[in-house]
């Protein structure tokens, strides 16, 4: 009972060594401001502040309109506010999170969460239809499908939706029909809409559009004569849009007769769906001080050198009373989910605009607000998707660190094109350059690349060495050289093995010093090396090492396979030295 008692108490304490030793990063950041899931925020918001763990160096800030497309919007030194570059929406869902780094690592903290109010002040609800009294506002017809819009009782659904959303949502699903059906349906206001006394309109509703068919697609559309012809104002191919909030501005649709409004959905199969909720049309009678741009071009460019790259934004503005244009940038295409960061503002007459703080080769997609002082009015010139242009590999950082007798090299490129990999060439003291080994590229790439090669069993000396990066085509380029002095141990060394707790095997690595012997007028070889494992009653039950050993770094495997889960010491003895450490085999 006493034994069992011993492995219990064992057994927990291996746990909580455990959960110390691979621990990383200072911790989670806290006290989130606004706090997690606050509603009704003012969407003029500047700040975002938290309480960072103790020991924090680095901050990074993530931030978005959806939970799987956070932007980094701060990078750097550990702050524990920020005033973050994004005009918020009325009646939109934030997420944001904070990864705390230290030298331990980085810890990814928790994401919150804040939705602004609901609609802006000047603003007017013409309609509203939250589904909850089904259908009734909607003419529903089938298109040649299995299936047609219904409203549904979103607990009793897997729909992903804004937190806004509740209570039942009006869907067009595949999946709620079965196997191999098809979902062809439309769905039409009952009543036009009168807004030809109103001189701005806009659509919002909450979203869902989960496919994985490339050649489904959803619309929102409508028409100026009443059903004659129809005009798509918000789409959506076969790319799956969840967990939104669509604010869509109609107001250059705007004309005497009422408009129709209409939902389409091509579903192929039954792995598919749409679900909104919410969908209100707001109205306002006051103008906005200045149409928005128009004829937005971007335009991807780069150096003769190959060594920057920049996007040329052109467009066409009007002019007007409004203090300037906004220039807004999100990461990927214009169906992408990533959020709009404000980049720039410019004068309003200004109609170009160079942005130097893009990477090589990737989808940004820009458009064009305008602003009154410190308010940003919801109108937009049309978005324009741009693929920056590629640049060869750039080499940010290389470094040499001695370890005992081995030589660790570690290497970062920020961009990479048509890049083979790396020779590691190496040159002591005035000899030739040696090739000691290769590592292979990652060929075309716009992310960050983190790369490391040992010289191991390195004699004492100097040297130099330098990576020769070689393309898929066979051009070369050499990188600067770095130098590093590796020097014998001068005293014994048994260090912690790893991993600990292990199972059920770990490395142990100790170090035998170089001294002088005056009778042999060489390195120390007159000593026996022992390495040995202790259970916690003082039993042998390993010997790892047990040979005369000259001066040099080493490892040795320890294997617990035939043990039982424990504590267990490992004793490193040579003459008058002995050091003794613990481990915890944990099965």
């Amino acid at each position: 009972m006493k034994r069992k008692q011993f492995l219990l108490l064992s057994t927990a304490l291996a746990l909580a060594l455990w959960c110390d030793t691979f621990a990383q990063g200072p911790g989670q950041a806290t006290n989130p401001n606004p706090p997690d899931s606050s509603i009704d925020i003012q969407p003029w918001i500047s700040e975002l502040s938290w309480d960072n763990p103790p020991g924090t160096e680095h901050t990074n800030v993530w931030m978005g309109i959806h939970p799987d497309y956070l932007t980094s919007v701060y990078s750097g030194r550990a702050i524990n506010s920020i005033q973050f570059s994004a005009t918020l929406e009325y009646r939109k869902s934030y997420f944001w999170r904070i990864d705390a780094s230290d030298q331990t690592g980085t810890t990814e903290g928790n994401i919150w969460l804040f939705t602004t109010l609901g609609t802006l002040g000047f603003w007017q609800i013409s309609f509203i239809d939250s589904f909850n009294t089904g259908t009734i506002n909607w003419e529903i017809s089938n298109n040649g499908g299995d299936c047609i819009w219904d409203t549904m009782n979103l607990c009793r659904t897997s729909y992903d939706m804004p937190v806004t959303a509740d209570g039942f949502v009006f869907s067009a699903d595949g999946a709620r029909c079965g196997v191999g059906t098809s979902t062809f349906s439309t769905a039409t206001l009952n009543s036009p809409l009168d807004l030809v006394n109103h001189s701005e309109a806009f659509v919002f509703w909450d979203n869902d559009w989960y496919t994985k068919d490339t050649t489904d697609a959803v619309f929102v559309e409508l028409s100026i004569d009443s059903g004659l012809s129809w005009i798509s104002i918000w789409q959506r191919p076969g790319i799956s849009f969840r967990k939104s909030q669509v604010f869509v501005d109609i107001t250059n649709h705007l004309q005497i007769e009422p408009l129709l409004l209409r939902l389409r959905t091509i579903q192929n199969g039954s792995d598919s769906w749409w679900a909104i909720d919410n969908l209100f049309i707001g109205v306002s009678n006051i103008l906005s001080p200045q149409t928005p741009a128009s004829n937005l071009i971007a335009f991807g460019l780069t150096n003769n050198n190959y060594d920057s790259v920049w996007v040329d934004l052109e467009w066409i503005g009007a002019g007007g009373i409004a203090t300037g244009h906004r220039i807004k940038r999100k990461l990927g295409d214009q169906y992408s989910q990533y959020m709009y960061l404000n980049i720039a503002d410019v004068a309003i007459s200004t109609s170009s605009y160079k942005d130097i703080t893009v990477e090589d080769e990737t989808y940004y997609t820009y458009k064009i607000g305008i602003f009154e002082g410190p308010f940003e009015f919801y109108r937009y010139s049309n978005e324009s998707t741009i693929i920056t242009p590629p640049i060869p590999v750039e080499l940010t950082s290389f470094t040499a660190t001695v370890i005992g007798n081995n030589v660790q090299l570690y290497w970062v490129t920020a961009t990479e094109l048509n890049n083979y990999g790396f020779d590691i060439l190496r040159q002591a003291q005035d000899d030739e350059w040696v090739t000691m080994g290769f590592v292979p590229g990652q060929g075309t790439t716009t992310k960050a690349q983190h790369y490391s090669f040992i010289d191991e069993a390195v004699s004492s000396g100097i040297y130099r060495y330098r990576l020769k990066q070689i393309d898929y085509d066979g051009s070369l380029e050499y990188s600067e050289t770095v130098e590093v002095e590796v020097s014998l141990p001068t005293k014994f060394l048994l260090e912690q093995n790893y991993p600990n707790p292990f199972n059920p095997t770990t490395i142990i690595k100790y170090t035998i010093p170089s001294q002088k012997n005056p009778l042999l007028g060489g390195d120390y070889r007159g000593g026996l090396i022992t390495i040995k494992v202790f259970d916690v009653l003082g039993n042998e039950v390993a010997r790892l090492v047990n040979e005369v050993k000259s001066s040099g770094n080493y490892e040795v495997e320890f294997n617990g396979n035939d043990l039982t889960s424990g504590i267990y010491f490992y004793r490193l003895s040579a003459n008058d030295f002995s050091e003794t450490k613990k481990m915890i085999l944990l099965r």
